[in-house]
């Protein structure tokens, strides 16, 4: 559990299978579900951009794009 979380502040955008192939780099034999489930129970999340990030605000007014010909 030290080393996984060692992984994830060194690498916080490395989700469930990232971090299940990086024991195995150093030899050491873990399986997928048991990294998922450490992870649930230490509380890690990827960090990775969330979806509608680029959505309009109603609010906002779109001006007209006049360079275009």
């Amino acid at each position: 559990m030290r080393r996984l979380d060692e992984l994830h502040l060194d690498k916080p955008f490395m989700g469930t299978r990232m971090l299940g192939d990086q024991p195995a780099r150093m030899n050491i034999k873990v399986g997928g579900r048991r990294i998922g489930t450490l992870i649930k129970r230490m509380g890690i999340a990827a960090v990775y951009r969330k979806p509608r990030t680029s959505t309009k605000h109603p609010g906002h007014k779109v001006y007209p794009y006049l360079l275009r010909a």
